[in-house]
């Protein structure tokens, strides 16, 4: 698609305000399916939902499109989630039955719903703003979120609300007065006092700002990492009963075991819950240095990269070696480069007389005292993130907040090296016009439309 159709696209959602738009709010394949039809004026729908529209806000029982026994829904606008009329449809999922009303919607007007459409009127009518809207649906996409992190991540916990916009305003405005800070030194040369006072005052601002983004930076990415499953990697070199104890852990044979070495080229990765800590557990290739990059070393070699990259990502490793093996292995030396917790078990604890609680054998005899000693350990070494901050960005916020902190950091460092001023001012003019993107202020149509496309179809 060319960039003008992307535009002419993005458009539609502006051109097709309050025209009646039609999509399912469920998942497709479960036993009830819910439709949602908005519009500023639906009265033309009645006779396709019995006759009439139910009274606003109370369920009726009908035959819809002479097809289905539905429960049908009326909210009259604005007292609805779009601000428009809305008319929901819960009936039963068979996609017959879902195609067949849709069809019916169509014929009498509704056009299909682009991705996001019924959340980019929410947005529009003032039902929400665009970062509550955001946050919304980053919480639908995530299919591991806790509900302690949901509720605090929509505003919903303990019925206060997320103050990320409030927050980012005032934020806006230190910048502005930084900014106009910097701009009277400029404007006033001769006044050396004067203009002295103002720049130590700016580089206080700044100061306090970066040290203000850079906490909101940080809980943000401590925020993400928490709500969605953290990963686990099993490591070591080949051979050393990674794929064993993977398979203990999960509790059956998810991942082929075999004395010839390099069996696992490939990554197995599984969702992993226990009363601990909830993962994703991943059982990757054996470590060894190859001395050949043909045939079958060097698919092994594949599967060791791609093993490493999975390392890189991982919170915590379970590093496997051999009991009673000390001297330095492969895995070793290359495991010194990443920064990430280490939780050391031993295997081949039946031919080394090995009776800690983390070390195990291929016996599968008693497989408890390594279960418990892992779920501690890993649940132990996983962060945790304290959820009392009260200003949660969305993914978007946090990508112009990031970019705005580099600038400030520049405004920083040249105001220490006494660089001109002229360049301080133009880095608190893209901080500021940055921090305006977060906020959602001067947003352009296009910017806009780009945001909500990339929402889920029928939210």
């Amino acid at each position: 698609m060319s960039e003008k159709q992307t535009l002419l696209k993005s458009l539609d959602y502006f051109k097709r305000n309050g025209a009646p738009i039609v999509a399912e709010a469920t998942a497709s394949g479960g036993p009830i399916c819910v439709l949602r039809i908005s519009g500023k004026d639906l009265k033309s729908f009645a006779p396709m939902v019995g006759g009439s529209l139910p009274l606003p806000r109370m369920a009726s029982y009908r035959k819809v499109a002479n097809l289905d026994q539905a429960l049908v829904l009326y909210f009259e606008g604005p007292k609805s989630f779009t601000g428009e009329d809305v008319i929901e449809i819960h009936c039963h999922g068979i996609r017959s039955f879902v195609r067949s009303i849709i069809t019916e919607c169509e014929k009498l007007g509704a056009q299909a719903a682009l991705p996001g459409e019924f959340s980019f009127r929410a947005y529009l009518n003032n039902k929400m703003t665009l970062d509550e809207a955001e946050r919304l649906n980053e919480g639908l996409a995530s299919e591991s979120i806790d509900a302690r992190a949901a509720s605090r991540m929509l505003g919903f916990s303990s019925g206060e609300e997320n103050r990320a916009l409030e927050n980012l305003e005032k934020f806006e405005q230190k910048v502005f007065v930084a900014r106009g800070r910097i701009e009277s030194a400029i404007d006033f040369p001769e006044a050396e006092e004067e203009q002295s006072h103002d720049v130590e005052a700016a580089l206080n601002i700044l100061n306090s700002l970066n040290i203000e983004a850079q906490e909101y930076l940080n809980f943000y990415e401590n925020f993400a990492k928490s709500i969605n499953f953290p990963r686990v990697a099993i490591v070591g070199e080949t051979n050393v009963g990674k794929s064993t104890l993977f398979n203990i852990l999960c509790g059956n044979d998810r991942s082929l075991v075999s004395d010839i070495e390099g069996t696992t080229r490939d990554y197995v990765e599984v969702d992993f819950k226990t009363s601990f800590f909830k993962a994703k557990l991943v059982d990757t290739a054996g470590l060894r240095e190859l001395l050949s990059t043909e045939g079958h070393d060097r698919l092994e070699g594949l599967g060791i990269q791609q093993g490493l990259s999975v390392i890189e990502k991982a919170e915590v490793l379970v590093w496997v070696k051999k009991a009673g093996q000390n001297s330095e292995t492969y895995s070793q030396s290359l495991l010194k480069n990443f920064q990430i917790p280490v939780i050391e078990v031993f295997s081949h604890a039946d031919s080394n007389n090995e009776v800690s609680l983390g070390a195990f054998d291929f016996t599968h005899k008693d497989t408890q005292p390594i279960k418990d000693f892992l779920y501690e350990k890993i649940g132990n070494k996983l962060q945790r993130v304290n959820f009392d901050q009260d200003s949660i960005l969305s993914s978007r916020q946090f990508r112009h907040l990031k970019e705005a902190a580099v600038h400030i950091e520049r405004s920083i460092l040249f105001l220490k090296d006494e660089e001109p001023l002229e360049m301080v001012a133009s880095e608190l003019q893209e901080t500021e016009r940055l921090i305006k993107l977060c906020t959602g202020r001067d947003l352009g149509e296009e910017y806009i439309a780009q945001i909500f496309s990339q929402f889920c179809l029928g939210k």
